[in-house]
Order: C-alpha cells, then structure tokens, then sequence
C-alpha cells in the first residue's frame, strides 16, 4: 500500500507517546502500531488512540523505528509499506528499508464499546480545565479515585473538572452540561497524553476567518462518548479510548469551606511580581512563603537561615488582619494563567483555606511555621530543597538534620495537628505502584 510520507510521519508523531518501550511491557505487539483499515492505532492497554489514515488499508504492525527511515524522506512523496512474513519493507524512490515485526493478528482488540452518553464541548476549553487540575490530583495510586481528574456537571449550564491530592483541591468550570448522572474520573496519565495530543493534532484553519461569530464558530470541537466504565474523545483525526477509574469522587463541594475569619484580595499580576522577587529565597527553605495583610497592604516573605530573608509589600483590599504560609509552587502554578482580581481567605490556623477567582477555585492546605512573636529565633534553620509535596504527597515540613526548623512545627506534631486532608481523609505515605483503570 502506498501512503504519503508527510501523512504517516505525523500519525506517528501523534502515537509516539502512546506506544510503549520493551522495557515496560511483556506484550510485543503493543510496542508496534497497527496499521489498517483506514487508520493507525496505538495501545498500552489502558489508552488507546487511533489516527485517521485513509490509504493504510491492509493490516501490519509498523515499528516505530520507521519514524527515522520516514525523516529522511521529503514529506510530498510517498512510501510504498510490503508486508513480507516477520519484515515490512518501505520503500520510497531509491530509499528502502526493512524491519522486523510481527502479525498484525497479534495485535490485542480494542473494545469500542456501547457509549451511553454522546456530547460536544469546547475542546480548548476542556483540555484547558483538565490539565489545569491535574497539578492538583494524586501522584501516587493508593488511593485511586485521587489519581486522576474527575468530570461532573454543576447546575444546568457548567461542566466542572476537579482534582484533588489531599493537600490541595482545585476547581474548574466550563460552559456544557454531561449527560448522566456519575461522575467521570480520568486517569492522570489520559489527561496529560490529551494535552500532548491536543497540543499537536491540526487547529482549525483560522484565514478566513473575520467576525467573532466566525471566530466562534471555529473553536475546536471535542466529541465525549462514554459510559461507566470507558471514554472515548474524538477531536481531528484523532480518537482516544480510555478506561475509566472506578470508584466514587469526594463530594467536592462539601470541602470547599465557606465561613472565614479573614481573607485579602489583590491583583494576580501584582502577586506574581512579588512572588517572583522571593522566590528564590523561598525554595531555599522547603518552598515556604508566608503572607500577612492588615489595612490595605499584603506582605508576602521568605526566609532562611543560611541565605537570610526577602519580602516585598503590594495593595490589597482585606477584611481583617490575618497571616498564613504556602508553598510557593502551589500559588505560582495557580497564578499563572490568572489576570485580575485573585482572594485568599482562611479561617483558623490548620483550616483550609480558599484562593478563589471568577474562573478558578483551590482549595489548600498551610504549611505550619512559627511567626514572629511566637517564641523561638526568627529565622528559619536550613531546609532540605524539596518540591511542595515528596513522594507521599505530604507537606514538605522536614529539616536535613530530621529535626525541625526554628519557624516550623516538627513534621511529627503537623501529621497529628492535621487531622483531615482537604479530600476527606487522613494524610497516608504512598508506595509507588502500577497505573490500574
């Protein structure tokens, strides 16, 4: 069969991410695509995405090695693919190679399935709001409704993508409703291929395109088909086929606390500023910055011991006195797509608190420090340079020496002053283990 170069080169660029090395699995044939019947197909046995490709219309598998053979080829030409036993042969003008492989009909099915529910929404907007969240899902599976994004409806007219790690809550909401009443919750490792995938597949042509109403119209779609157990999206020439995480979500809305003692408004650009002038500081010790407002200013600090302290001053509207301390990753990665008008509200210390924007809720967790006037020294003694959560998805409270540092409680009494995580359960150590839908 012959098929134009350009057009393979770029299925396979599409499915690179999808097919697996030989070290990760003990099934050969997924480590090859399939080609046929008018499309490329790739598997890891939990994902599956197929890619339209009208001229691949006789069954083999296809290494991905051939992606470097295929490089060296201009894309307007075409390569002719021979399937000859154990090889598949491609030869294009005077090039030819051949690879090793193996019958298509060890390829394992994929299911398509019997979808109850069918729907259209924004694609951008979807993959926006699931990307979004999945900083704040589970890293490790010990608790596997947490290891992924969960999609529900809220009301009439929003779609809501949530995620949650027991530290951190976040909330997005999107214009659509989804069919069904359960909650769908996708795999960490689906959400991030989807931003791969949606990041490469074709934009819509844009050149003709002059009035909003046009401009509107050219959104990229995204088509949902599922039910309990599987979804499938469909956008371009691309169809991804997930397993589902079973299990029942939180009930988020009841974690989203609304009574508060204090909290501060400001301008996101503003706090990114200062954020970024301690930040460096701030990394230097376990990723801490504290914030304090009173009147119509918010202080935003960093300390260490080793390296001395930074703090920077900007406007702010608030409604009463308050201080409390994040990391600074969590508040850098859900600052950065805002503009406008950002709130920190919290209630008392050890509470979680709420950062809220017209498109953006989280939900957090303190760090616990030790404020000026507390007694103890000042500073902070050295900390070990962490991320804002380790492997367990535990608040980075730990010194080098395993001792605390003079402005945070010892990691012992913060794992027993926080009683609750914002999940709904009691923060526990993770082991590494296998993805399971």
């Amino acid at each position: 069969m012959e098929i134009q170069v350009s057009k393979l080169r770029e299925a396979l660029k599409l499915l690179e991410s999808v097919v697996p090395s030989p070290k990760r699995t003990t099934i050969k044939s997924i480590g090859y695509v399939l080609l046929g019947n008018g499309r490329a197909l790739a598997t890891d046995l939990e994902i599956a995405v197929k890619v339209d490709l009208p001229e691949a219309v006789e069954p083999m598998l296809l290494p991905m090695g051939a992606q470097d053979f295929l490089n060296t080829i201009p894309g307007h030409h075409s390569v002719t693919i021979t399937a000859k036993g154990k090889n598949v042969e491609l030869k294009a003008g005077f090039m030819e190679a051949e690879f090793t492989t193996l019958g298509a009909e060890d390829f394992p099915p994929i299911e398509s399935g019997n979808f109850e529910h069918d729907v259209v929404l924004n694609g951008d907007a979807l993959v926006k709001a699931l990307v979004t969240v999945f900083d704040c899902s589970a890293k490790e599976d010990a608790r596997p409704v947490l290891h992924g994004a969960c999609l529900t409806t809220e009301g009439d007219g929003f779609v809501v993508a949530v995620g949650a790690d027991g530290f951190q809550l976040a909330v997005e909401k999107i214009q659509g409703k989804l069919p069904g009443d359960k909650p769908l919750i996708i795999p960490r490792e689906a959400v991030r291929l989807l931003e791969r995938l949606w990041s490469k597949a074709k934009a819509p042509d844009l050149t003709n395109v002059e009035t909003l109403a046009q401009l509107a119209m050219a959104k990229r779609p995204i088509r949902l088909e599922y039910n309990s157990d599987a979804l499938q999206l469909h956008f371009g020439t691309v169809t991804m086929h997930i397993k589902l995480i079973q299990g029942t979500f939180p009930n988020y809305s009841q974690l989203i606390p609304s009574n508060f003692t204090s909290s501060v408004t400001v301008w996101a650009e503003d706090l990114k500023r200062v954020l970024k002038a301690v930040g460096k500081l701030a990394k230097e010790s376990s990723s801490i910055v504290r914030l304090e407002w009173s009147e119509e200013k918010l202080k935003v600090s960093a300390r260490a011991a080793e390296y001395g302290s930074s703090s920077g001053t900007i406007g702010a509207k608030c409604t009463a006195p308050g201080k409390i301390a994040f990391s600074i990753v969590y508040l850098e990665n859900w600052l950065s797509p805002l503009q406008d008008e950002v709130t920190i509200s919290m209630n008392k210390a050890g509470d979680p608190s709420l950062w809220s924007h017209p498109k953006s809720t989280r939900v957090v967790m303190p760090m616990f420090v030790q404020w000026d006037g507390d007694g103890g020294a000042k500073t902070e003694s050295p900390a070990e340079p962490v991320s804002p959560t380790d492997e367990a998805g535990d608040v980075p409270t730990s010194t080098t020496d395993g001792e605390s540092g003079d402005d945070q409680e010892p990691v012992g009494e913060v794992n027993e002053t926080v009683k609750e995580d914002v999940s709904g359960s009691k923060p526990k150590r993770r082991g590494r283990k296998a993805v399971k839908a």
